[in-house]
């Protein structure tokens, strides 16, 4: 019987113009955002049941099933499985269970595709990591995942979710081997990378790999047209505030404006992202050679230079008219606390961050975060980056 948890973090798109990835042409940041998916493994012993299941404990999305094990490995692992199969192939065999597994589902639409896209990502998953890493599937098992991240607005939860899958029934495969790991190693994080990758290319369509390497490593990525121009793994930790703007995507749509009196600020959009790496280089090499206590000094000005670029970013990005009525408040909000905020997320208006300075005091955040909710902004503190902030054993 085996009992453990893991879990990895969001994303952020700290800096940049906000178009989708693959669309995107000039230099942007991303990072880690320190609200996690957590996932819980059990394992039963053989014949602790009478009936062996597998059950799924998914609270965020509603969905709990326990599912007769039998039928699962008669599809999967019967004699005459080929375990060599490519993973398109897997994907149509897992598409098929999870279909049987639905059948007349009454859910909501929006509900009934999470659940779908969740279940495939589970079993795609699962199965493929057994057949190439070896996992013996003999008695019942139970996964529960949580997430602190909100689903479906752009801070990386569908990536963070399989992530953590991928970690899982990797850890069980070498589990099973003998090996117990508590830190995951560059092995370990390599073969969960790619894993997650074919699983996200397969099953989200996904065509880039950038959340991947934040989710995993936890780290500080500078980009620019599907290029790393810089990345840092274990950057130090930067206290944010994320305020949620009531904004939901379906009722607006995102449009940048790309004519030729625009591209100024585009052009700046993308300077102020590749400024940044200066600005990192600062705060890596402080915090290696005096440690966090340097960064968390309130007379450290190095935030500061952060702070005003993520307010020059947000202000050319509602020049270009990427933003909301409601973001531009939560910025003003912000200013009036003499601190910078900016969008959130990729392509989606759902949240703001604020960069929260050394010299801002606990009483000032209270503050911060009362007038925020005054304005019907709810608010909560959270970390970019830090140590131990990629995917890691619980």
């Amino acid at each position: 019987m085996y009992k453990f948890s893991i879990s990895a973090p969001g994303s952020l798109f700290l800096l940049g113009e906000h178009m989708k990835m693959h669309e995107n042409k000039k230099a942007f940041v991303m990072t880690s955002l320190n609200m996690r998916t957590k996932l819980t493994f059990t394992s039963l012993p053989p014949n602790a049941v009478k009936m062996d299941f597998i059950e799924l404990i998914f609270p965020n999305i509603q969905l709990h099933m326990k599912i007769p094990l039998n039928p699962f490995l008669f599809h999967f692992f019967n004699n005459n499985t080929d375990k060599t199969i490519g993973a398109h192939t897997l994907y149509e065999k897992v598409k098929i269970y999870v279909s049987s597994l639905m059948g007349n589902n009454n859910t909501c639409d929006l509900i009934l595709g999470q659940h779908e896209s969740s279940l495939q990502t589970f079993f795609f998953l699962l199965v493929y990591i057994a057949y190439r890493h070896i996992i013996k599937i003999t008695a019942s098992f139970i996964v529960k995942i949580s997430s602190d991240l909100p689903i479906g607005e752009g801070m990386g939860s569908s990536t963070s979710f399989g992530t953590c899958l991928a970690a899982c029934f990797w850890r069980w495969s070498l589990l099973q081997k003998g090996i117990a790991r508590y830190e995951f190693h560059a092995e370990d994080t390599s073969v969960i990378s790619g894993c997650v990758a074919i699983c996200e290319r397969i099953v989200y369509k996904s065509t880039t790999s950038f959340n991947i390497v934040v989710s995993v490593h936890g780290s500080l990525l500078i980009l620019k047209q599907n290029s790393m121009i810089k990345k840092y793994d274990h950057f130090p930790s930067i206290k944010i505030l994320l305020v949620c703007s009531n904004v939901k995507q379906k009722d607006v749509q995102m449009h940048v404006d790309t004519r030729h009196s625009q591209e100024f600020a585009l052009n700046n959009i993308s300077a102020l992202a590749k400024a940044s790496i200066k600005v990192f280089k600062e705060i890596k090499k402080m915090v290696t050679d005096l440690g966090q206590v340097a960064l968390d000094d309130p007379s450290n000005l190095t935030l500061r230079t952060l702070s005003d670029i993520v307010r020059i970013n947000q202000e050319l990005l509602n020049s270009l008219g990427i933003s909301h009525p409601n973001l531009d408040i939560i910025c003003a909000i912000a200013q009036n606390h003499s601190l910078s905020g900016k969008m959130a997320c990729l392509n989606k208006y759902g949240y703001a961050f604020i960069l929260l300075l050394p010299s801002v005091t606990d009483d000032d955040i209270a503050k911060l975060i009362d007038e925020l909710k005054s304005h019907n902004f709810d608010a909560s503190i959270t970390s970019l980056c830090g140590e131990s902030s990629g995917v890691r054993v619980e």
